[in-house]
């Protein structure tokens, strides 16, 4: 069975924006700390490829990697991708019940009324609605929602902490793919938490040494005056190391051997 290696990318998604750069806006980590990598939890992840060799030196089985990105400031990795329209949809069924109660006079609501505190009221209702960017349908008509889950009413209320859109990896290139090191591609999963998709590849691990490669990652700014999220595109570097040492013993500490009888 393939080795699974899992690498994490935490972004800082309000500092990459405003400086247009995940150099220092972006945090490594992966599964493979005892086995020899280094920079974890930094911008600079070299991920240990270990021990995938038999005594002989042929290569026993491929490593596979797989490559997830979250946000410092969105929706909590724990929660599906789907809570943010399942919510919206319970608030909206919430906000019609609500509104029954608005209703006067013919089903027209109270004539006192300017057109503005009218949509005030809706909006705090229903919550403030947002567009995907143009080229980008992916995300259609979605809602503003706090880091909390709550939706936002008032754009210009200063406590209101806008939760961002989770960061898309959107291509692995670079030196490790254009050398055959490593066969990255984009597959298809059940699991909702990733939203179906998500970034994996396999390793030749017969190509020792170290290799980059690059991530690109696809983040979302919203505008408040036009109520729309625009998609930035970034890249950063990251490492493998391939070896033909062998993976240490998670249980002993040491390398290949039998394992103790208690």
């Amino acid at each position: 069975m393939s080795q699974q290696l899992g690498i994490i990318a935490m972004v800082d998604i309000e500092c990459a924006i405003k400086e247009k750069s995940l150099q220092g806006n972006i945090y490594f980590f992966d599964n493979m700390k005892l086995q020899g990598s280094e920079g974890q939890g930094t911008g600079k992840l070299v991920s240990a490829i270990n021990g995938t060799h038999f005594c002989d030196g042929s290569q026993a089985d491929e490593q596979i990697l797989n490559w997830l990105a979250y946000g410092l400031d969105s929706l909590p990795p724990s929660v599906p991708k789907s809570y943010l329209s399942d919510r919206a949809k319970h608030t909206d069924a919430q906000g019609i019940e609500k509104l029954q109660n608005l209703i006067i006079n013919n089903g027209k609501v109270n004539g006192t009324e300017s057109t503005s505190e009218k949509l005030e009221k809706a909006k705090k209702i229903f919550g403030i609605s947002t567009k995907g960017h143009k080229t980008n349908s992916r995300f259609g008509k979605i809602k503003l929602m706090d880091i909390t889950g709550e939706l936002i009413t008032d754009l210009s209320d200063q406590t209101a902490k806008i939760s961002s859109m989770t960061p898309i990896i959107t291509d692995i290139t670079g030196e490790a793919v254009e050398k055959n090191v490593i066969y990255p591609a984009a597959y298809g999963s059940p699991d909702t938490v990733t939203d179906g998709w998500y970034w994996a590849a396999s390793v030749d691990s017969s190509k020792q040494g170290i290799y980059a490669y690059t991530m690109h990652i696809q983040l979302h700014d919203f505008d408040k005056e036009q109520h729309t999220w625009t998609p930035i595109n970034l890249t950063h570097d990251a490492y493998i190391r391939v070896s033909d040492e062998p993976k240490i013993n998670g249980f002993t500490g040491a390398g290949i051997g039998f394992l103790p009888m208690l």
